[in-house]
């Protein structure tokens, strides 16, 4: 028990000199990132980047939403090649998105239940800003093809022009985006 006590108070250093190293050489290899607007929209999302060569990464990130709209989570996967084998530069990429929601949708005043479950893969561009603190932001926007499972919960209650509607949510699961701020080392 003793030993374990001092296994977090060495790791929180060792991860303190790792960043702080690379973040003089403004080189990296590992990022995490948050989205900053997630206490106040109710999605709660993480990523975590790992360059495998200087220019080239994956990142897997995770999502959960707990919303008045949606409750669910989703999953994604990235590959991104940067301009730069430096921090801070931009990059284009590849996704794979995978989804699960319950949800409902307002149609003129009223909410209709849905489900939905999608699979989006297609292409993004983005940059990622990196401070000598390691600190990072990344803005990113993409668009893909969905693949989607959609269904009304309630099939007597279904709104007016309900394909067009069932159309425009189609539609939207096909863009992809990242705001997020996290660290780097």
């Amino acid at each position: 028990m003793r030993k374990r006590n001092h296994i977090v108070p060495v790791a929180l250093m060792l991860f303190g000199c790792l960043a702080s190293a690379s973040a003089q050489e403004k080189t990296y290899r590992h990022a995490f990132q948050i989205g900053p607007l997630s206490a106040i929209s109710g999605e709660y999302n993480l990523n975590y980047e790992c360059r495998f060569e200087a220019k080239q990464a994956f990142v897997v990130g995770g999502t959960f939403a707990d919303t008045r709209e949606f409750d669910g989570y989703a999953l994604s996967l990235n590959y991104r090649r940067y301009q730069l084998p430096e921090g801070q530069s931009g990059f284009w990429g590849l996704f794979v998105n995978y989804a699960d929601l319950d949800g409902s949708l307002e149609v003129d005043k009223k909410q209709y239940p849905f489900q939905s479950t999608y699979f989006v893969t297609g292409v993004n561009w983005g940059k990622r800003y990196v401070w000598k603190s390691g600190l990072s932001v990344v803005i990113r926007l993409g668009f893909g093809i969905p693949v989607i499972d959609f269904s009304w919960k309630e099939s007597d209650n279904l709104p007016d022009n309900h394909n067009v509607v069932k159309n425009i949510y189609k539609l939207t699961t096909a863009f992809d985006g990242e705001l997020s701020i996290g660290f780097c080392f």
